[in-house]
Protein backbone atom coordinates (compact mmCIF):
# COMPACT_ATOMS: atom_id res chain seq x y z
CA UNK A 1 0.00 0.00 0.00
CA UNK A 2 1.42 3.60 -1.36
CA UNK A 3 2.01 5.64 2.42
CA UNK A 4 1.70 8.63 -0.05
CA UNK A 5 0.11 8.35 -3.06
CA UNK A 6 -0.37 10.87 -5.93
CA UNK A 7 -2.87 10.53 -8.89
CA UNK A 8 -2.73 12.77 -11.98
CA UNK A 9 -5.85 13.63 -14.03
CA UNK A 10 -4.30 14.27 -17.79
CA UNK A 11 -6.21 16.30 -20.17
CA UNK A 12 -4.59 15.21 -24.00
CA UNK A 13 -1.39 17.18 -24.08
CA UNK A 14 1.33 15.61 -22.23
CA UNK A 15 1.84 17.61 -19.22
CA UNK A 16 0.76 15.29 -16.36
CA UNK A 17 3.34 12.60 -17.79
CA UNK A 18 5.92 15.27 -17.51
CA UNK A 19 4.96 16.10 -14.20
CA UNK A 20 4.84 11.98 -13.09
CA UNK A 21 8.75 11.96 -14.65
CA UNK A 22 9.93 14.78 -12.58
CA UNK A 23 8.29 12.96 -9.18
CA UNK A 24 9.36 9.70 -10.32
CA UNK A 25 13.37 10.88 -10.83
CA UNK A 26 13.16 12.64 -7.37
CA UNK A 27 10.95 10.54 -4.94
CA UNK A 28 12.55 7.16 -5.48
CA UNK A 29 11.31 6.37 -2.01
CA UNK A 30 9.22 3.02 -0.61
CA UNK A 31 5.33 3.83 -0.20
CA UNK A 32 5.70 7.06 -2.56
CA UNK A 33 3.28 6.01 -6.02
CA UNK A 34 2.24 8.28 -8.92
CA UNK A 35 -0.45 7.53 -11.21
CA UNK A 36 -1.69 9.13 -14.07
CA UNK A 37 -5.36 8.53 -15.54
CA UNK A 38 -5.77 9.99 -19.10
CA UNK A 39 -9.63 11.66 -18.24
CA UNK A 40 -12.42 12.41 -15.08
CA UNK A 41 -13.97 9.56 -15.57
CA UNK A 42 -11.10 7.42 -14.86
CA UNK A 43 -10.36 9.37 -12.37
CA UNK A 44 -13.34 9.17 -10.84
CA UNK A 45 -12.91 4.95 -10.75
CA UNK A 46 -9.26 5.84 -9.52
CA UNK A 47 -11.07 7.84 -6.52
CA UNK A 48 -13.32 4.61 -5.80
CA UNK A 49 -10.77 2.48 -5.89
CA UNK A 50 -7.76 3.96 -3.84
CA UNK A 51 -10.49 6.22 -2.11
CA UNK A 52 -8.30 7.89 1.65
CA UNK A 53 -5.54 6.22 0.25
CA UNK A 54 -4.95 9.35 -2.33
CA UNK A 55 -2.84 12.24 -0.57
CA UNK A 56 -2.74 14.58 -3.60
CA UNK A 57 -5.35 14.44 -6.40
CA UNK A 58 -3.96 16.69 -9.72
CA UNK A 59 -6.98 17.88 -12.09
CA UNK A 60 -5.13 19.91 -15.64
CA UNK A 61 -8.17 20.70 -17.80
CA UNK A 62 -8.54 23.92 -20.51
CA UNK A 63 -11.97 24.30 -20.15
CA UNK A 64 -12.98 25.86 -17.02
CA UNK A 65 -16.76 24.70 -16.82
CA UNK A 66 -15.40 21.08 -17.04
CA UNK A 67 -12.64 21.62 -14.47
CA UNK A 68 -15.26 22.90 -12.17
CA UNK A 69 -17.60 19.87 -12.52
CA UNK A 70 -14.41 18.02 -11.82
CA UNK A 71 -13.38 19.45 -8.38
CA UNK A 72 -17.10 19.43 -7.37
CA UNK A 73 -16.64 15.37 -7.48
CA UNK A 74 -13.49 14.44 -6.05
CA UNK A 75 -14.09 16.73 -3.05
CA UNK A 76 -17.27 15.12 -2.93
CA UNK A 77 -15.58 11.41 -2.37
CA UNK A 78 -12.19 12.43 -0.66
CA UNK A 79 -10.52 14.89 1.84
CA UNK A 80 -7.19 14.53 -0.35
CA UNK A 81 -5.62 18.16 -1.46
CA UNK A 82 -6.74 19.12 -4.55
CA UNK A 83 -4.86 21.06 -7.25
CA UNK A 84 -6.57 22.51 -10.34
CA UNK A 85 -4.38 23.44 -12.88
CA UNK A 86 -6.56 25.47 -15.65
CA UNK A 87 -7.52 28.86 -17.45
CA UNK A 88 -9.76 30.56 -15.38
CA UNK A 89 -10.15 33.86 -16.89
CA UNK A 90 -11.09 35.91 -13.95
CA UNK A 91 -10.50 36.36 -10.67
CA UNK A 92 -14.20 35.21 -9.93
CA UNK A 93 -13.45 32.11 -11.57
CA UNK A 94 -10.35 31.50 -9.39
CA UNK A 95 -12.29 32.06 -6.03
CA UNK A 96 -15.39 29.58 -7.39
CA UNK A 97 -12.11 27.29 -7.96
CA UNK A 98 -11.21 27.04 -4.41
CA UNK A 99 -15.08 27.63 -3.02
CA UNK A 100 -16.01 24.22 -4.64
CA UNK A 101 -12.79 22.64 -3.01
CA UNK A 102 -9.94 23.23 -4.73
CA UNK A 103 -6.84 23.78 -2.55
CA UNK A 104 -4.30 25.12 -4.98
CA UNK A 105 -4.82 26.75 -8.08
CA UNK A 106 -2.38 27.20 -11.15
CA UNK A 107 -2.43 28.88 -14.23
CA UNK A 108 -2.52 26.84 -17.62
CA UNK A 109 0.72 28.09 -18.70
CA UNK A 110 2.68 27.47 -15.83
CA UNK A 111 5.76 24.22 -16.37
CA UNK A 112 4.81 21.06 -15.26
CA UNK A 113 8.01 21.64 -13.47
CA UNK A 114 6.36 23.47 -11.13
CA UNK A 115 3.29 21.78 -10.22
CA UNK A 116 6.07 18.59 -9.65
CA UNK A 117 7.35 21.12 -7.45
CA UNK A 118 4.85 22.22 -5.43
CA UNK A 119 3.59 18.85 -4.89
CA UNK A 120 6.97 17.74 -3.94
CA UNK A 121 7.06 20.52 -1.56
CA UNK A 122 3.75 18.87 0.34
CA UNK A 123 5.35 15.87 -0.26
CA UNK A 124 8.33 16.78 1.93
CA UNK A 125 6.08 18.17 4.68
CA UNK A 126 4.52 15.04 5.41
CA UNK A 127 7.89 13.10 5.60
CA UNK A 128 9.17 15.91 7.76
CA UNK A 129 6.34 15.63 10.23
CA UNK A 130 6.92 11.69 10.62
CA UNK A 131 10.42 12.21 10.95
CA UNK A 132 10.18 14.58 13.20
CA UNK A 133 7.28 13.00 15.51
CA UNK A 134 9.65 9.66 15.76
CA UNK A 135 12.76 11.42 17.07
CA UNK A 136 14.29 10.62 20.76
CA UNK A 137 13.16 13.50 22.72
CA UNK A 138 10.96 15.27 20.75
CA UNK A 139 7.31 15.75 21.38
CA UNK A 140 4.39 16.57 18.42
CA UNK A 141 1.13 17.38 19.54
CA UNK A 142 -0.92 14.73 18.17
CA UNK A 143 -4.27 15.74 19.62
CA UNK A 144 -5.56 19.60 20.13
CA UNK A 145 -8.29 19.92 22.23
CA UNK A 146 -10.05 23.74 21.89
CA UNK A 147 -12.78 24.10 23.89
CA UNK A 148 -15.37 20.57 22.73
CA UNK A 149 -13.40 20.48 19.99
CA UNK A 150 -10.86 17.73 18.93
CA UNK A 151 -7.93 18.13 16.41
CA UNK A 152 -5.95 15.13 15.76
CA UNK A 153 -3.25 16.29 14.10
CA UNK A 154 -1.30 12.79 12.78
CA UNK A 155 -4.93 11.49 11.59
CA UNK A 156 -6.15 15.07 10.30
CA UNK A 157 -9.32 14.55 11.61
CA UNK A 158 -11.87 17.22 13.42
CA UNK A 159 -14.56 15.60 16.11
CA UNK A 160 -16.63 17.65 18.30
CA UNK A 161 -17.96 15.23 21.27
CA UNK A 162 -17.53 11.98 19.48
CA UNK A 163 -18.85 12.97 16.13
CA UNK A 164 -16.72 13.95 13.51
CA UNK A 165 -16.60 16.98 11.20
CA UNK A 166 -15.98 16.86 7.57
CA UNK A 167 -13.36 19.37 6.41
CA UNK A 168 -11.08 19.90 3.27
CA UNK A 169 -7.08 19.60 4.00
CA UNK A 170 -6.89 23.95 3.62
CA UNK A 171 -9.52 24.42 5.99
CA UNK A 172 -8.30 21.57 8.54
CA UNK A 173 -4.92 23.49 7.70
CA UNK A 174 -6.68 26.79 8.57
CA UNK A 175 -8.39 25.37 11.82
CA UNK A 176 -4.74 23.91 13.02
CA UNK A 177 -2.63 26.72 12.08
CA UNK A 178 -5.58 28.92 14.56
CA UNK A 179 -5.63 26.32 17.15
CA UNK A 180 -1.70 26.19 17.56
CA UNK A 181 -1.61 29.90 17.95
CA UNK A 182 -5.07 29.82 20.02
CA UNK A 183 -6.39 32.94 21.76
CA UNK A 184 -3.87 35.25 19.30
CA UNK A 185 -5.11 36.95 16.75
CA UNK A 186 -3.23 35.64 13.89
CA UNK A 187 -3.33 38.48 10.79
CA UNK A 188 -4.27 37.29 6.86
CA UNK A 189 -0.68 37.67 6.26
CA UNK A 190 0.22 34.89 8.81
CA UNK A 191 -2.66 32.81 7.86
CA UNK A 192 -1.80 33.12 3.69
CA UNK A 193 2.06 32.60 4.72
CA UNK A 194 1.98 29.57 7.11
CA UNK A 195 -1.36 27.28 5.30
CA UNK A 196 -0.70 28.36 1.75
CA UNK A 197 3.38 29.23 2.06
CA UNK A 198 3.98 31.11 -0.87
CA UNK A 199 1.24 30.56 -3.24
CA UNK A 200 -0.27 33.30 -4.44
CA UNK A 201 -3.94 33.97 -3.34
CA UNK A 202 -6.86 36.40 -3.04
CA UNK A 203 -8.38 37.89 0.36
CA UNK A 204 -11.77 36.63 -0.66
CA UNK A 205 -10.74 33.07 -1.07
CA UNK A 206 -9.49 33.41 2.93
CA UNK A 207 -13.01 34.92 4.08
CA UNK A 208 -15.17 31.97 1.84
CA UNK A 209 -12.73 29.12 3.69
CA UNK A 210 -13.41 31.06 7.24
CA UNK A 211 -17.08 30.95 6.61
CA UNK A 212 -17.12 27.33 5.27
CA UNK A 213 -15.42 26.48 8.46
CA UNK A 214 -17.70 28.26 10.95
CA UNK A 215 -20.55 26.80 9.54
CA UNK A 216 -19.07 23.56 9.64
CA UNK A 217 -18.33 23.78 12.98
CA UNK A 218 -21.97 25.48 13.99
CA UNK A 219 -20.36 28.84 14.91
CA UNK A 220 -22.63 32.05 14.40
CA UNK A 221 -20.18 34.98 12.45
CA UNK A 222 -22.26 37.25 14.36
CA UNK A 223 -22.07 35.83 17.73
CA UNK A 224 -18.92 33.65 17.98
CA UNK A 225 -17.85 31.14 19.40
CA UNK A 226 -14.68 29.49 18.27
CA UNK A 227 -13.23 31.72 15.13
CA UNK A 228 -13.51 35.69 16.43
CA UNK A 229 -12.54 38.10 13.68
CA UNK A 230 -10.95 41.04 15.16
CA UNK A 231 -12.02 43.92 11.98
CA UNK A 232 -8.86 44.75 9.94
CA UNK A 233 -6.65 42.69 12.26
CA UNK A 234 -6.99 38.80 11.45
CA UNK A 235 -8.86 35.68 13.16
CA UNK A 236 -8.40 33.88 16.65
CA UNK A 237 -9.74 30.74 17.57
CA UNK A 238 -10.90 31.08 21.30
CA UNK A 239 -10.03 28.78 24.03
CA UNK A 240 -12.84 29.62 25.73
CA UNK A 241 -16.18 30.42 24.39
CA UNK A 242 -17.22 34.01 24.13
CA UNK A 243 -19.78 35.82 26.26
CA UNK A 244 -22.77 37.89 24.88
CA UNK A 245 -24.50 40.37 26.92
CA UNK A 246 -27.39 42.11 25.64
CA UNK A 247 -27.39 46.43 26.31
Amino acid sequence: MAKYLVILVEDGGGEMRKVKGVLDAALPYDGFNCIVVDNCAEANRTVATYGDQISVIAIRDIDTQRLFESIVKVRKALCSHIFAWGCACSEGDIAKIYFLGADSYFPFDDSAYIMAERIKALYRRRIIYDETASLPGVRVEDVLEIQDLRIDTKGLVVSRRGRRIPLTPKEFDILLFLARNKDTVMSEHAIFTNVWEYHVVFESDLSSRIAKLRRKLGDNPKKPRYIVNSRGKGYMLSSMPCVYVKT
